[in-house]
This record gives C-alpha cells, structure tokens and sequence, in this order.
C-alpha cells in the first residue's frame, strides 16, 4: 500500500490516494481519554503547553494534521509520522480501510468520507460502506470499517468536514490585575477563550496562549506610548481586539460625556495610523452601564457621522430576576434597538444580583445559566460573552455571591463554573 497526500489540501478536506499493494499494520499508543477533546488534548500537552497547542486548528506536531483530525482519528498530536488508518485489506479490486475514531457518537466529533476512481469523477458516498466493527470505550477509540468497489487499481478517498466539540470561542472571563498572581491557576480551573483585565496592559505573568483582550477603561489610557507598548502584540497578532472605555455613563467608573468619548475616540485612531495598526486591530464600542438611549446610541451615532472605526458593539446586562425567558427577552429587546448599526455584540459583563429582593441561590442562578449560555451560543449576534464572578474582598462580592464561579480564598471551582466551563462548540 502507498499513501500519498497531496501537497496542497484546505482546512476541511485530506485527500488520500491507495494504490492497491499490501495492508500494513497501525499500532495504537499509550491509552488516552478519547470521550472528549479536552482530556484528549490534556493526556498529550502538559499544563505549561497544553494552552499553546489546545485550539482545534494548531498542528503542533507539524505533520499537516491539525489537533481536530488527531483527535478524531486517535492520532498522536506529539509525533508528525502518524497515520489516520489502522489498516487495509485488499483483495478483488476493493479494499477495506480500517480506522479508529474518538468516539461513536456524533455529539463528540464528526466527518464525512467519500471515494472516486478518478480525480475527474466526482467523490461520493455511494460505493461506501461504512460500519462500525468496535465499540470501544472511554479510553479504547471505536474502530470503523470502509468498503470500497471498484474495478480500478488505484482509488481515492477524502475525508471532508472534520469537526469536533472544544470549549466555546464566545465564552470569556474578566480577571483584574489584582489577581495576576493568581491568573494562570484561576484560568486553568475556568479555561475561557479569551480574557480580560479592565486594563490594557499584557502582563508577563498572562498565560501563554489564551488571548488577552486590552481595555481603553477611561480617558487617561489613551496615549500614543500606551499604542507602541501593545504594537509588537497587535502585529505578532496576540492581541486582535481593543475594547472602549467602561461605563462612562457612570460617575464611579470611566465618567465621561460623549464629546469627551468621541475626542478621545478619534484621538485613538490617530494612534493606531501612526503606528500602522488600524487595519491590524478590530475596535469594540465603550460599553455603558445601562443609558443606552443618552450615552451610547449619541455616541454611536456621531462615530457613524465621522467615519470613526466600531467594529463590535460592547454591552453590560445584569438582571435581579432569575428567569431567564425573561432576561432573554430583554436581552432580544436591546439588540433590536442596536441592530441598525450591523454590529455584533459582545456581552461584556453579566451575571444574575441580589439586591433587595434576596430571592437567589446558587441553584436558581445555576439553572438561569443553563437556560441562557445555550442561547448565547445560538445567537449568531453575540460574538462573546463574560460571565462577572465577584471575589470576597470586592464591594461587589455581597449581592454577587450566588453567581460566583470560582471561590477567590481557596480557587475552587463552584457547580456554576463547572458548568460555565463546560460550553462548548464545533470546530
């Protein structure tokens, strides 16, 4: 048997050509957890480059795989002469081609596999029997057989539109500065796809790997020095977003008018000109504590009327009301006032608060987010969303304490975390 890949191929499809010879042998490696990606991904990376080589699409090995088809097919992600088959059987002008896949069930991973005798006819699944021969176990990949007919000595197989399940590229968490010491661990237990600090400043100490999104907070952040220090970032393409000033309809927070917003907006993008990012880096709207129809629609408009640069549009939602039909009704009503812009919209902070009515308990906000997070996912209009989780030296701590993710005095992860955790999405 020959296995040639072409030199060229895209992200959804590998094309292999058999040439009707001899079965090999394919030995699988040491035994790994194939019931998800994750614990795939973690029995191979160890937890200082485990957040470099987690994304589906890395190929960390270098051998034109990338993590997704490794993981599908239970390939080793760590060594580049991996084959996808574990073997073929040739005999009276068909073969059978044997593989393992991670898991039977469709909710984990999925592909498609087709044949033709010639690159001139069209690949299709109709001389294709595909079965499963092996059930495996969590542990043990499936094995699956592909009969292929054909009168010709040579066939051709593509296996087209590999996806599997990994945590959601929506789904972040804000962490400040005061907790940088603790980032790295905080950030493993939670394993968002992206974070934030309220600053924008990349600390040393971020995680390798997970991306950092900087926030212009006030007025003072903008400056032609605060560009140059995340230049290099913004070109090495660590950073891709720059997030406005937060809550500046608010006195305690940014507090700023919209004119001021607007100046200081416009003097932002001169920045990014001078230093040849602004094509680079995408912006996101100051996001408004709730005066939407006096401070951020103004402000949005006038950015319209001056060409200035938005790309996404940044809201903050809390809700006192644990019913999440109903935050998501309010939620629907908001865009809808936005919609006209044709922005995306990241939801930037929100969580359920007790204040006054002192109905909340971790069960009825863990049962809130079960109901709105798969909402978020299937909103093609939210782009990414935060959960806010107070820590107990916050003045925020008291009427967020049923919707904290992670304890701050031990670092343990609560039951709404673990759930908030395990959002995922196709890759």
């Amino acid at each position: 048997m020959k296995l040639n890949r072409t030199p060229q191929y895209n992200k959804l499809s590998l094309l292999f050509l058999f040439v009707f010879t001899y079965p090999i042998n394919f030995v699988l490696g040491e035994s790994v957890d194939f019931s998800n990606y994750q614990k795939w991904s973690e029995s191979y990376f160890n937890e200082q480059n485990f957040i470099n080589h987690q994304d589906p699409l890395a190929d960390p090995d270098g051998d034109g795989y990338s993590n997704k088809f490794e993981y599908t097919f239970a390939m080793n992600p760590t060594v580049s002469d991996s084959k996808w088959y574990s073997e073929l059987i040739i005999s009276n002008h068909s073969f059978e081609v044997i593989y393992p896949i991670a898991s039977q069930s469709n909710d984990v991973a999925s592909f498609s596999i087709s044949g033709t005798t010639s690159l001139e006819s069209p690949f299709t699944d109709a001389d294709l029997i595909t079965a499963t021969i092996s059930t495996g176990n969590q542990y043990e990949p499936s094995q699956v057989k592909s009969i292929f007919i054909s009168n010709s000595e040579k066939a051709f197989v593509k296996i087209d539109a590999v996806q599997v399940r990994y945590k959601s590229p929506k789904r972040g968490l804000g962490l400040s500065n005061k907790l940088s010491a603790d980032w790295d661990e905080i950030l493993q237990l939670i394993n968002p796809s992206w974070h934030y600090s309220w600053n924008y400043s990349l600390l040393e100490n971020h995680p390798i790997g997970l991306e950092f999104v900087p926030q212009f907070w006030g007025k003072n952040s903008v400056s032609l020095a605060t560009i140059q220090a995340l230049k290099p970032h913004i070109e090495s393409g660590k950073i891709k977003y720059l997030i406005g000033f937060n809550e500046p309809d608010l006195e305690s927070q940014a507090h700023m008018t919209v004119t001021e917003a607007i100046e200081k907006w416009s003097e932002l993008e001169q920045h990014l000109k001078a230093e040849g990012l602004y094509d680079k880096v995408a912006l996101v709207s100051p996001v408004v504590a709730h005066n939407y129809s006096n401070w951020l629609i103004p402000f949005l408009n006038q950015a319209s009327t001056l060409g200035l640069k938005i790309d996404y549009i940044a809201i903050h939602r809390y809700t006192q009301d644990n019913d999440p039909d109903a935050y998501l009704d309010n939620l629907n009503d908001l865009y809808m006032s936005l919609e006209t812009y044709g922005k995306k919209i990241w939801l930037k902070e929100f969580s359920v608060r007790s204040i006054g009515n002192e109905t909340n308990t971790p069960e009825n906000v863990l049962a809130f987010m079960q109901v709105v997070l798969p909402a978020l996912e299937s909103y093609d209009w939210i782009y990414r969303y935060a959960w806010f989780s107070a820590i107990k030296d916050s003045e925020y701590f008291n009427r967020q304490e049923d919707s904290i993710l992670f304890d701050s005095d031990n670092l343990e992860i609560t039951p709404l975390g673990t759930y908030y955790k395990s959002i995922e999405a196709w890759y």
